[in-house]
């Protein structure tokens, strides 16, 4: 999933937890396989707190959310409106490479589902370990 963010502070906080916040967001897509072939699609503005690490290895926590849209809608018991919201949160680890580069890895739980705005809203839920990596400017 492609994504955008911005270092929001300069390091805060003492000891193990000394690091950066972020803000960005996200371009969420997933293919749905079972039990029918279908996508969904979205935007999430996320919050990322960097934390300081070692020079070359640095953990990171992230939360995004955003408007989704799939076209699962009457499709599985759980979705019935094609309009839907994405919460992810998750962690990872990022292994920089140069100070313009990483390497990442980690995982994210992510929550799809309606808000209430129609029923029945059970909601989907993933877990998604995975691996990619940055470009820093």
């Amino acid at each position: 999933m492609p994504s955008w963010s911005m270092m929001l502070t300069d390091p805060i906080g003492n000891g193990w937890y000394r690091g950066q916040i972020l803000i960005g967001a996200e371009i969420v897509y997933i293919q749905f396989q079972q039990p029918v072939l279908t996508h969904g699609a979205g935007f999430a503005p996320s919050i990322k707190y960097l934390f300081e690490g070692t020079h070359k290895i640095r953990p990171y926590v992230i939360f995004s959310g955003g408007p989704f849209y799939t076209d699962l809608a009457g499709q599985i018991p759980e979705q019935s409106g094609r309009f839907n919201f994405v919460l992810t949160a998750g962690g990872g680890i990022s292994w920089f490479l140069t100070p313009q580069m990483s390497l990442n890895a980690g995982y994210r739980f992510q929550h799809i589902s309606n808000a209430q705005t129609s029923y029945p809203n059970v909601g989907l839920n993933a877990s998604l370990p995975f691996l990619g990596f940055s470009l820093y400017f």
